[in-house]
């Protein structure tokens, strides 16, 4: 064989690995990509971190935004110091689209994917589910 050839046919396995692999990311767990980015918004909210547009809708994330703002001491006295953001259930709404996450104590939060970010989001929270305050 010669130069070109041996090139060429490193360059076609390279580009079946690559669709192979993008191929491959499409089939992960549903379930475990939901819980994923649910514990990611949890820790962020712990630590009052609200830039996490990517994961979070707007409204979620400025209903916390807006308890930190109005009393800081109470925020971290309440929620970043006791939040505790083990799952303790994963329930599927409606389509494997659609998650309903549980903290061990935090408001249980709705994660659906995002078709525009082709990404899970968490989309709102369930009041009254927390023993934070």
């Amino acid at each position: 064989m010669n130069k070109k050839q041996t090139e060429f046919n490193k360059m076609k396995k390279l580009l079946l690995i690559s669709v192979l692999a993008t191929a491959l990311t499409g089939c992960g767990d549903p379930a475990g990509d939901a819980k994923s980015v649910a514990v990611q918004f949890c820790d962020n909210i712990a630590e009052a971190n609200f830039k996490m547009k990517d994961i979070a809708n707007p409204d979620v994330i400025n209903a916390f935004q807006g308890l930190h703002k109005m009393n800081m001491d109470m925020y971290k006295h309440n929620i970043s110091n006791k939040i505790n953001c083990s799952v303790t259930n994963v329930e599927e709404v409606n389509t494997e689209k659609s998650y309903k996450v549980s903290y061990e104590n935090m408001n249980t939060v709705l994660v659906n994917f995002d078709e525009d970010s082709d990404s899970f989001k968490v989309q709102r929270q369930y009041q009254m589910t927390s023993n934070l305050f």
